[in-house]
């Protein structure tokens, strides 16, 4: 009896529409506690005398919405639930919870089984199902030996918005009666769980960055002045030699190790400090030469180098 009347109801919801549907749009999140959240919207191409919509379960929260406006819709149980607005419209919206419509299956899995039906004509019946936070598709290993695969219809998309894993199916032109008979075989992961994988997570990009920020720092420190010596003459080498050797020298110090005359060393140094290469300080009657905080950092490594050549 009961079948007679879900074959009833589903051969009178076509009657009532004269139009063809443009778009026929489901999306259902489904929830940690096995229950879900339907958002269905049906897009005529022209103006109908009602909307109607047809659920096989038990729903609660029932929104309708035509044409953007929010309304008031009659509903009947039978078997399922029946919403129907006798409002005149081109886009009905319906949002409604069910319960527990995802069913357990063997090693803690979860099922969420549904058949979605082409039951008037529609240029595009579209279901997007939306797993809950930290569930993810079975493996196929997993279900090998069963028969059964992770989802089904094949031809679905598997996708993610960054947090949550969702599956959709869409058939252009569907025939009347075709259907979309959903089928996704999931795993929901424990608190615990999630906070260990998001903890490794975490653990794996901080050890990434700061690997990368070491191998940066190391090879620009390692660097700078090999980058810059190409640039000198003999006369500035020598003096950045003298300078990278003791870190900070007097000016006449260079004098003397240089053998080059005061105006030479003084021209030399004004030079380089010009280009960024040299600082010159001066403390009482003397200047006092170092690098520049840019080439600080590679002096340690490349003294002894500079000192053997």
């Amino acid at each position: 009896m009961k079948g007679l009347v879900l074959l009833l109801l589903l051969v009178a919801l076509p009657l009532g529409h004269a139009s063809d549907l443009l778009n026929w749009d489901t999306q259902i999140d489904v929830h940690e506690d096995k229950t879900s959240s339907w958002t269905v919207i049906m897009e005529y191409n022209e103006t109908v005398a009602k909307g109607e919509y047809f659920v096989l379960t038990d729903i609660s929260d029932i929104e309708s919405f035509v044409d953007e406006k929010p309304i008031t819709c009659s509903t009947a149980n039978q078997v399922g639930t029946l919403i129907t607005c006798n409002t005149p419209g081109k886009v009905y919206s319906f949002k409604f919870n069910t319960g527990r419509i995802v069913k357990p299956f063997v090693n803690n899995l979860n099922a969420f089984q549904y058949k979605f039906s082409a039951i008037v004509t529609t240029d595009r019946l579209n279901v997007k199902i939306i797993l809950p936070l930290g569930a993810a598709i079975v493996e196929k290993e997993v279900l090998q030996g069963t028969g059964l695969q992770p989802f089904e219809p094949s031809y679905g998309k598997e996708g993610s918005d960054g947090r949550k894993i969702f599956l959709q199916w869409t058939l252009i032109n569907p025939k009347l009666g075709e259907t979309v008979a959903a089928s996704i075989i999931y795993e929901q992961l424990s608190e615990t769980e999630l906070f260990m994988n998001f903890a490794f997570i975490i653990a794996v990009i901080i050890a990434i960055v700061i690997i990368t920020l070491f191998y940066f720092s190391k090879h620009h420190k390692n660097n700078n002045v090999h980058t810059v010596l190409p640039m000198l003459t003999d006369t500035e080498r020598k003096v950045m030699e003298i300078v990278m050797r003791k870190g900070e020298v007097d000016q006449r110090e260079i004098v003397r190790e240089t053998e080059y005359s005061k105006a030479k060393v003084t021209r030399v140094i004004q030079d380089m400090e010009s280009r960024g290469m040299l600082e010159k300080t001066r403390k009482g009657r003397r200047n006092i030469i170092k690098l520049k905080n840019e080439l600080k950092g590679s002096k340690t490594d490349d003294k002894n180098n500079l000192a053997k050549k």
